[in-house]
């Protein structure tokens, strides 16, 4: 609940730890709330290992990260992903990619660039918007979900879907090359505005 009294922005995160491998960092998706209004907000994780973990819950709204709730927990089975599903790209804009892909399944994702804050997304309909925050930009991305069945649990596949971005600073040198072709054009039609004004006078 947004105990504050302006709105603000929630998001959830959770670090899993394991004994043999680096923190994993899972995001849930943001959520805007008005002050005393109530969200629900969800991270996922599928271990790819078994043993003992311990989780840390975080929520940050309109201030820093707080810890909320830690447990461990031990994974006997694991599950392997089937073979790749196959969906298709609708749309794509900064931060977001809707894809149409099977209903009935919850998208989770397992890889992604460092730093990238990439939440969970459950299929409507048939399509599913996927959001995603990234920190850094490089020529090409990919990020990989595991695809779960809302009514059994059950993992159905996976899916990697490609992210085309761009570097700020390359980003800076097309609008300045931009800039200058204008400055450019505008010298060359003076200039040639001005040798049209002078044989005019002259003949």
């Amino acid at each position: 609940m947004n105990t504050g009294s302006v709105p603000c922005r929630f998001r959830l995160k959770t670090i899993f730890n394991t004994s043999e491998e680096h923190p994993v960092r899972k995001y849930s998706g943001l959520d805007v709330l008005q002050p005393g209004q109530y969200g629900s907000l969800n991270t996922y994780y599928v271990p790819e290992s078994k043993g003992n973990f311990s989780a840390s819950v975080y929520i940050k709204g309109c201030n820093s990260w707080e810890e909320v709730e830690s447990e461990s927990f031990n994974v006997q089975e694991v599950s392997e992903p089937d073979d790749a599903v196959e969906f298709s790209k609708k749309y794509a804009e900064k931060g977001m990619i809707k894809v149409d892909v099977e209903d009935n399944l919850q998208l989770v994702p397992t890889e992604k660039p460092p730093y990238w804050k990439v939440s969970p997304v459950e299929v409507t309909n048939g399509t599913a918007e996927l959001r995603y925050q990234p920190e850094s930009y490089s020529a090409d991305e990919n990020i990989t979900y595991v695809l779960v069945n809302k009514s059994s649990g059950d993992i159905s596949g996976s899916m990697s879907v490609s992210v085309e971005t761009k570097k700020p600073f390359l980003q800076k040198i097309e609008i300045t090359h931009l800039l200058v072709f204008f400055v450019a054009s505008l010298l060359l039609n003076f200039l040639l505005g001005y040798r049209a004004f002078l044989k005019s006078n002259l003949s």
